[in-house]
This record gives C-alpha cells, sequence and structure tokens, in this order.
C-alpha cells in the first residue's frame, strides 16, 4: 500500500512508515526538501533526451520494445526509394527477395 509521503518523498517516507509500524508510539517528523526541476536548454537537451529515452526503455517489456523497433524500421524503410531498398536487402537478407 501506498504511504501518503510517497508522493512527496518516495524513498524516506517507506522508511517512516516502517518506522511508525514497528514503534507506534513514537512520532516521526520529517522534512523533505523539495525536488527542483531542471530546465531544457540548448546545451542540456541531448543528454536529457538520452536520460530519458533510457527511462522508457527500460520500462518496457519485450513485446512493447519489438513492436517499437519493429514499426521505427517500418516508417524508416517505407521512405526509401525501391533501388535504396532492395540494394539493402540484397545486402543483408537477399532471401526476402526470392520467389
Amino acid at each position: 500500500m501506498q504511504h501518503p509521503l510517497d508522493h512527496f518523498c518516495p524513498t524516506l517516507s517507506s522508511r517512516i512508515a516502517g518506522l511508525a509500524d514497528s514503534q507506534p508510539e513514537i512520532g516521526v517528523f520529517y522534512f523533505c526538501r523539495k525536488k527542483q526541476m531542471i530546465k531544457v536548454t540548448d546545451k542540456n537537451r541531448d543528454s536529457i533526451i538520452k536520460d530519458y529515452a533510457n527511462r522508457l526503455l527500460d520500462d518496457m517489456d519485450f513485446n512493447t520494445l519489438y513492436s517499437l523497433a519493429y514499426n521505427m524500421l517500418v516508417e524508416n524503410k517505407s521512405g526509401y526509394n525501391n533501388r535504396t531498398l532492395e540494394s539493402e536487402i540484397l545486402e543483408y537478407y537477399p532471401d526476402v527477395l526470392e520467389t
């Protein structure tokens, strides 16, 4: 069950909940410093995008990751002209063009 303080300080609120549960006679007072958000700037943009992409990928299951990769490949290859598409297929998987 989620502790009421999880919204503000998830890591430490679980410690407080454990302490309060094990020793209910002890009053627990806790102050959590509010997390500061950073602004996206031209300087930090690439780093933030990479961090965000890693977080998204870490949270995906295999089927979702496979689906994402498949959709990106189909979209990318759809932009090729016929000659470029054929050339790439012949280089990597020529059996795709066999009848």
